[in-house]
């Protein structure tokens, strides 16, 4: 064999290693680009991504990848409608690229059970086969280390469990996909107590959760006005072509701050109240702030000194406690707690009771 064709094999073999390269790595990054059930993307938007990945090829090759990988992998082909759309199975979790840990896996089911009453139906769904994978590592690790892994993680709420308002996951998924890509919605909402639906179309800014309700902040184009709206009461949505528009200066932190929530405006206070010896090792064992100090008072309590956020969930906590605390400052704060624990004694002793009680001022 001369020089010439050595050389000629050698560029031959070269060329092929190379492209074997390529392929393999072009078909990794696309099995990462894949989504999970029940979304799917097609074989343009898959050869779009590519080549932001630095993978220049073209659409044919992506769906000759497509159909190969299909043979050995669980993809699905969506063909109910063109363009075909495809996606991992949907109870596929042993595809994670790369496979997680045993610690990951365990830190993975942790993160569900303590995310899952925060993400709801709008985040869920891009996570499910994260959980499943994590699961399946889990059910196949070494039987010594997962053996009745479940008894080994707990997660305790602490507030008091709600039942979600029923908001349709098919609205929850629209408005994210127009917050996500920036285009404007057009809205039927319905308001509590009145049976019309309005129509509003809205540029969409941000999604607010708060214990089990999920809000859609928004600018209504039509009034030039930014409002929340409650997901539970938008009775239709879909998403438009014109883009959105995000108001010059907006702060989402700002706007939440504002209490046009119903929650968010929260002062900052310096409070003072007497714990008894029981209540007093709940606060010493998980400080309510950095900034808080005890004293002996002189009838056995003991004073607390704090400066905290005036809060819903303050207000809540305090009274919680019934009688083994009692607030002293901020007075408005004392006068607050202590209406409330006349009402209560209206409602549990009777009006007579209530009304014939010789009620002193709380006033210090």
């Amino acid at each position: 064999m001369s020089a010439l064709q050595c050389d000629n094999k050698n560029n031959r073999t070269d060329f092929s290693m190379s492209s074997d390269r390529e392929t393999l790595l072009r078909q990794w990054q696309m099995m990462r680009l894949i989504p999970g059930h029940p979304f799917k993307i097609t074989a343009r938007e898959l050869f779009q991504k590519l080549a932001a990945h630095n993978h220049i090829t073209s659409k044919r090759t992506v769906e000759r990848d497509l159909k190969a990988l299909a043979q050995h992998l669980p993809l699905v082909c969506d063909d109910s409608e063109k363009p075909y759309g495809w996606s991992w199975g949907k109870d596929t979790g042993s595809y994670m690229l790369p496979v997680m840990s045993g610690t990951e896996a365990m830190a993975i089911n942790l993160l569900g059970d303590y995310a899952k009453p925060v993400l709801g139906a709008t985040a869920l769904p891009h996570l499910q086969r994260l959980f499943a994978a994590a699961q399946e590592q889990l059910a196949h690790a070494p039987q010594e280390a997962s053996t009745n892994w479940q008894s080994k993680l707990h997660v305790s709420h602490a507030a008091q469990a709600h039942t979600a308002s029923g908001s349709d996951s098919e609205v929850q998924a629209v408005v994210t996909e127009g917050l996500l890509q920036d285009k404007m919605l057009a809205v039927g909402y319905q308001k509590p107590g009145e049976p019309r639906v309005e129509q509003f179309r809205v540029h969409p800014l941000a999604l607010v959760h708060r214990a089990q309700l999920t809000y859609l902040v928004c600018l209504l184009s039509e009034i030039e006005e930014t409002r929340a709206l409650a997901l539970h009461r938008i009775r239709s949505v879909r998403v438009l072509e014109a883009p959105s528009r995000r108001p010059e200066n907006f702060s989402l932190d700002d706007f939440v701050a504002s209490g046009k929530l119903g929650f968010g405006d929260e002062k900052t206070i310096r409070l003072e109240a007497l714990f008894t010896p029981a209540a007093f090792r709940k606060v010493y064992e998980a400080p309510l702030s950095n900034e808080q100090k005890w004293s002996p008072n002189e009838d056995g309590r003991l004073k607390l000194t704090a400066i905290v956020k005036e809060t819903e969930q303050l207000r809540g906590w305090l009274m919680s406690l019934g009688g083994e605390v009692e607030v002293i400052l901020p007075l408005q704060l004392r006068k607050t707690i202590a209406q409330a624990a006349r009402e209560m004694v209206k409602v549990y002793y009777g009006y007579s009771t209530w009304q014939n009680f010789n009620w002193p001022s709380v006033d210090k």
